[in-house]
């Protein structure tokens, strides 16, 4: 109950600020709204001349623009307040607007003559607001609700959308498209598709909005030297999505109780990533090469309050106080770290190419994607870490000398995943995942000494790629319960026993004297079932028996018959 009355508190703080924002002058002069409007039918104006056949007030100057304001257009035609092609200033205020496509549509007017200010536009289909291809206009104090895209702005530049509220929009709050240098600040975005898009939109400042329960916060995809500063995004399957974006500056932007990922920072390089408050979810950080890492300005960030760890060319780094949320290793070497718990981050800890590393006592719990993950790394150790409720416990891609010892993988979607990897697994405990280890593409590998326990899945698979590994003196308990093996093999040459001692692994429930079979196209067996102490079963004693005594007959026969003779 606690938890809840804070989060209110904090939700109400939020909102009292957002209407501050909302009770802000402009750089021009609003009056006062009226809850008096006048019904009327759409306006439809196509030049400049029609401003003056509905005798809107003003004269069109930049000082005495023509006033289109108090009115409810709730009306079935397309739209409901349509300015295009137009040379004159006008200002649009304080209209109820319901029409069946788009309330207020400005297309191809004049630099810096339109305002639209004060409006609500409700349950328009395609958008509440639409500018196309008129730079510097003002979209400031209006309310759009119930439409795709609350406020859509295509191919203008300098756009100002400010203190506006986007609430239940299919698609987006704000979407932004081939469109330079906007403004968009004090905004609320609620319910919405995605807050705020910006796409092909570079040179964006955007800064001191809030964003709460939208599906996603920002996205952002081919925009770069963008701004984004001082915004609060919470409540959403992701915090901000940066695709293609380079030169972006996100900086002391506060990310909450997203469901999947704060920061998603997808090759965008040269960006500056700073200062940023992140929940437990963290940030997710891609780029293929290491000149990318580098050009990254990553620092003075948290998450769920511990330090993000972000470690670039760097050697002889040892980590043992608790003190990190989310770790991130890019070409570094000689590496310790040990005792921190990064649980609920997207990935909990992150290694590119990188050397001779010992992780250990490590906790990663409820991270989205990985708990651990290793990318083209080689001699690194994992050992005693617990890795649990992910999509993957630990991800190993593209390495080699790798060995993972006494880990502990549970409730995953993957105990642990290989991938064009090398590795010695030996002592985990892979319990109680959608599968136990997943092998792709992954050779001459040894698998000894592992307890695969109640998997749903098989507890361990081999794809058709995967050649030349050993699996012997592992436990395969209770797995796979609805088929017919524990374990599958689709790839050449793996050899499911100890060649040297002819030991090869425990199958629960299989007492039966002959081989187990194991499933795939490999037709793999193994020919030396253990039991549960890992012990020989000396199938060939039961099948001698019976001939000893069929000899021992015969024998017995052969001498009655001698002394017959």
């Amino acid at each position: 109950m606690s938890i809840v009355v804070c989060l209110l508190i904090f939700l109400s703080g939020i909102i009292q600020t957002q209407s501050n924002f909302l009770n802000e002058n402009n750089h021009f002069s609003i009056e006062e709204s009226s809850t008096n409007f006048t019904s009327h039918e759409a306006i439809m104006i196509t030049q400049d001349v029609n401003f003056t056949d509905y005798a809107f007030p003003g004269n069109g100057s930049s000082i005495n623009p023509y006033i289109i304001e108090n009115y409810n257009i709730t009306t079935n035609d397309v739209i409901g307040i349509n300015v295009e092609f137009t040379t004159k200033h006008f200002v649009i205020r304080n209209c109820y607007i319901n029409a069946s496509q788009r309330g207020i549509n400005i297309e191809e007017v004049t630099v810096g003559t339109a305002n639209i200010v004060n409006n609500t536009c409700i349950d328009n289909y395609f958008s509440g607001i639409r500018v196309y291809l008129s730079p510097l206009t003002t979209i400031i104090n209006n309310t759009c609700i119930g439409s795709r895209d609350g406020i859509h702005v295509h191919s203008s530049s300098g756009v100002t959308i400010s203190n506006n509220t986007c609430t239940d929009n299919y698609y987006h709050g704000i979407k932004l498209e081939h469109s330079y240098g906007a403004v968009i600040t004090k905004n609320m975005c609620t319910d919405d598709g995605t807050a705020v898009f910006l796409d092909m939109s570079s040179g964006v400042i955007l800064s001191d909005n809030l964003f709460f329960s939208n599906y996603g916060g920002i996205s952002v995809y081919l925009s770069s030297d963008s701004t984004i500063i001082n915004n609060t995004c919470t409540f959403h399957n992701y915090g901000i999505g940066l695709m293609r974006s380079t030169g972006t500056t996100l900086m002391n932007n506060t990310f909450a109780n997203n469901e999947r990922i704060d920061i998603n920072l997808v090759n965008s390089g040269n960006s500056r990533i700073e200062n940023n408050t992140l929940s437990g979810k963290g940030i997710n950080l891609v780029a293929d090469s290491i000149e990318e890492y580098r050009s990254y300005a990553i620092k003075n960030n948290t998450v769920d309050t511990k330090t993000l760890g972000y470690f670039l060319d760097l050697q002889n780094i040892t980590l043992t106080d608790s003190k990190y949320g989310q770790l991130i290793f890019i070409n570094c070497s000689d590496i310790s770290v040990s005792n921190q718990d990064m649980s609920e981050a997207y990935k909990g800890l992150l290694l590119r190419w990188c050397r001779n590393a010992t992780i250990s006592n490590i906790i990663c719990n409820d991270n989205f994607h990985y708990g651990i993950f290793l990318w083209n790394c080689s001699q690194i150790t994992l050992e005693n870490n617990i890795c649990s409720n992910s999509n993957h416990g630990i991800r190993l891609d593209t390495s080699s000398e790798i060995t993972l010892k006494s880990n502990y993988c549970t409730n995953n979607d993957y105990g642990i995943q290989m991938y064009a990897t090398a590795a010695f697994v030996t002592k985990n405990t892979l319990s109680y995942n959608e599968k136990g280890i997943r092998v792709y593409l992954s050779n001459s590998s040894l698998f000894t000494f592992n307890q695969f326990k109640n998997n749903e899945g098989y507890g361990i698979y081999l794809d058709n790629g995967s050649n030349n590994n050993a699996i012997h003196h592992n436990s395969f308990i209770d797995n796979n319960q609805n088929g017919t093996s524990q374990a599958f093999d689709s790839g050449e040459n793996n050899t499911w026993w100890d060649v040297n001692t002819k030991r090869g692994n425990h199958w629960s429930g299989w007492t039966k004297g002959v081989p187990y079979s194991i499933a795939g196209n490999a037709n793999s067996i193994d020919p030396y079932p253990l039991n549960e102490n890992l012990k020989r079963i000396n199938y060939s004693f039961v099948i001698f028996i019976p001939v000893i005594v069929i000899l021992t007959i015969l024998q017995k026969y052969r001498r009655k018959k001698e002394r017959i003779k």
